[in-house]
């Protein structure tokens, strides 16, 4: 923007306008975009500011930092530079992979059977104690299941351990206190944390009912345990095992089917919805991807991955995103108002489009006429003026020649006439030196010039001429005036 000739009140001014037009703003690469504003001339602080603005209209923005995302709120400039609040970072939660703990849990138990009740390790080391837990380990060598307050834990505080690199969770030294190795990234829990994962899980020493599965299987899902797609898998699973040949659960196993179904339905409809706002787009807007999206929506319903209605409503959005693309089409000089009229008026007879859409659309397309209009009207009023500014210029020029031309005639005549006056002046104190007159000089009657006519004429030749040299002299100066005016 600056390097445009914009300065800072101006670009937050057309960054608040994009805002405020609904621009939206997501995953930023804060690196670049710190890099690309300070190469404008902004700030650390301008940056954040500038962030602020856009978290204001996208609430749910994020960004790019350091490989993590982050929210801008959780941002501030420390030593000139953009960072994560520490105090601003979120707890991680416990997220628990119930079908991998429970796998590992599993294999923890039925191996325990083959462990001797005690078991001694002599080695002699620095170690770590995680009576607290450890949130993410280092590689290191630690005591687990360790007592808090000290002494013997004799089992009474076993800790879950969850590998960083492949998820699994598990108990070491059968719940006992002892050594472990420990990787980067390794979680362990607490005694209490553990006590709470372990009381949480189904527990099968006496086997479980299919009502108490279903029960045990949506209590997870409630609590967040599981996600939805590992709930519907697993529901899929026990509805096929236990309700699908039984006329007692017929109503049941229809219920679970058409759960999973709708499931499975809104998972598709939230691809093909992505798919339609991608077509908003400047890059996303091709032929071939609106082929592609048409073709993917009809093939969902011949799949019957979806219902009817769902695939009512899909084409639906579908066509309006396709109305509005031929308004863009029209106003990106892709398409004449002809045609695009054309193509709305087939839409809405075929029904692909609503009336409410196509006029809509009509009125869509009327704007950008009319603007089309205004603007070529603009470019012929700017040639206009552009015509009469070059005609006024040949008439001034026209103007400045003559008025050159005229005081190079006055000019000309003004040295015609003061020669003339010069020459008159000279002939009238030669005649004036010629003309005699008789005086009675010296006894006798002589024939003399006239001294007082001398005298005039020379008189008058002089003025004459000592005019003419102030008269230079003011125009050199008036001359040198004009020289600096211009």
């Amino acid at each position: 923007m600056k390097e445009a000739g914009y300065n800072s009140e101006e670009t937050q001014g057309y960054l608040t306008q994009v805002l405020d037009a609904g621009g939206k703003v997501n995953d930023i690469d804060i690196s670049t975009f710190e890099a690309n504003m300070k190469k404008a001339g902004f700030s650390a602080n301008d940056v954040l500011d500038y962030l602020k603005l856009i978290s204001a209209s996208n609430p749910n923005a994020k960004i790019t930092l350091d490989g993590s995302k982050v929210a801008i709120s959780d941002l501030k400039v420390i030593n000139g530079k953009l960072k994560v609040v520490d105090d601003a970072k979120p707890t991680p939660k416990i997220k628990i992979d119930k079908t991998a703990f429970v796998s590992g849990l599993h294999d923890v138990l039925d191996g325990l059977q083959g462990i001797p009740s005690t078991k001694t390790i002599n080695i002699t080391t620095k170690t770590k104690h995680n009576a607290k837990g450890t949130q993410y380990s280092d590689e290191e060598l630690a005591v687990v299941n360790d007592n808090p307050s000290g002494g013997s834990a004799n089992g009474k505080y076993p800790e879950i351990i969850k590998r960083a690199k492949t998820g699994k969770m598990f108990i070491a030294n059968n719940g006992e206190e002892g050594l472990v190795q420990l990787h980067t990234g390794d979680k362990v829990y607490t005694a209490q944390q553990s006590k709470s994962i372990i009381n949480s899980l189904p527990h099968y020493a006496k086997g479980k009912s299919a009502s108490s599965q279903f029960s045990s299987l949506e209590h997870h899902h409630n609590m967040g345990t599981l996600s939805d797609e590992q709930y519907y898998k697993k529901l899929t699973k026990l509805n096929n095992k236990y309700y699908k040949n039984s006329k007692k659960h017929l109503d049941d196993y229809r219920s679970n089917l058409e759960a999973v179904y709708s499931y499975e339905e809104d998972k598709y409809k939230d691809v093909v919805e992505d798919k339609i706002s991608a077509l908003k787009t400047e890059s996303g807007a091709t032929e071939a991807n609106f082929k592609t999206t048409l073709a993917y929506i009809k093939k969902l319903r011949k799949q019957g991955k979806i219902s009817k209605d769902t695939y009512t409503d899909l084409i639906k959005e579908y066509y309006e995103a396709k109305a509005d693309q031929i308004v863009k089409d029209y106003t990106n000089e892709k398409m004449s108002y002809a045609a695009s009229l054309t193509l709305l008026k087939k839409y809405l007879k075929e029904g692909k489009i609503s009336y409410e859409d196509y006029y809509n659309a009509i009125d869509d397309l009327n704007d950008a006429q009319l603007e089309k209009e205004q603007n070529q009207a603009n470019v012929k009023e700017d040639i206009l003026n552009w015509y009469a500014e070059q005609q006024q210029k040949i008439i001034e020029n026209q103007i400045t020649e003559l008025n050159n031309e005229k005081d190079a005639l006055e000019a000309a005549k003004d040295e015609e006439d003061a020669a003339k006056e010069l020459a008159e002046l000279e002939q009238n104190l030669i005649d004036a030196e010629n003309t005699k007159i008789r005086v009675f000089k010296d006894g006798e009657w002589q024939y003399v010039s006239d001294a007082n006519a001398v005298k005039t004429a020379q008189t008058a030749l002089d003025d004459y001429k000592s005019d003419q040299a102030y008269d230079k002299e003011i125009d050199n100066i008036d001359n040198q005036i004009d020289d600096f005016a211009r």
